[in-house]
């Protein structure tokens, strides 16, 4: 679900825009979803290019896409470790992780696919994924072979026993060169395709140096 009234900065915004921003969706899904009234603006059924006025009530359900089982494709995936129970993938910067809304193809699990090695989950839209990185950030991750060895890592990184550092460009100056930042983080309020520091995140702990 989504709601929302438009904001002075949205006046005379198209409103398939709007909802694409404040959802985290493509345009087109967010067309869809207005075409169909499942998301309506003051109740009613408007065309995505219907511009906002300020505090125009934009109300509803997303359209969910059916996603099924991802297929192979040649996407080139870089492989840091391999043995009888999981690899270890180097994901690039731009690659999606998964397939799911607004990226049914083209994601890092089709390219493991395309691998031809046995995969935990077969069949389900995640094979062999254990733990996810956003579009645009790279690094290495771990992806299981077998459903034993998938719920084993799944359980380790739940209880902290597998350690993840970052690299990170930070703007600004930070007072300490090393520290901690304990903060709950969860989806933007406004900016819902973002991550931020909100009262209804989860906790999150962040050791720098």
């Amino acid at each position: 679900m989504i709601s929302f009234a438009a904001s002075s900065d949205e006046e005379g915004e198209r409103v398939d825009a709007v909802l694409a921003r404040r959802a985290g969706v493509t345009r087109t899904l967010a067309q869809r979803s207005l075409r169909s009234g499942e998301v309506t603006v003051e109740g009613r059924v408007v065309r995505p290019s219907h511009k906002l006025a300020v505090g125009e009530s934009v109300s509803g359900a997303i359209a969910t896409p059916e996603i099924g089982p991802p297929e192979a494709e040649d996407i080139p995936v870089a492989i840091r470790y391999s043995d009888q129970r999981l690899l270890v993938v180097s994901k690039p910067p731009g690659l999606v992780t998964h397939p799911a809304r607004g990226h049914l193809s083209g994601t890092l699990v089709n390219a493991l696919l395309n691998l031809g090695e046995p995969l935990a989950g077969a069949g389900s839209i995640r094979p062999g994924i254990v733990h996810r990185l956003d579009k645009d950030t790279s690094g290495l991750l771990l992806v299981a072979k077998d459903d034993d060895t998938q719920a084993f890592l799944v359980d380790a990184l739940r209880r902290r026993l597998i350690e993840r550092r970052y690299l990170a460009l930070v703007r600004g100056r930070l007072r300490a060169a090393s520290g901690t930042i304990e903060a709950p983080v969860g989806r933007h309020p406004t900016r819902r395709w973002a991550m931020a520091v909100t009262a209804q995140g989860r906790p999150s702990v962040t050791h720098y140096t």
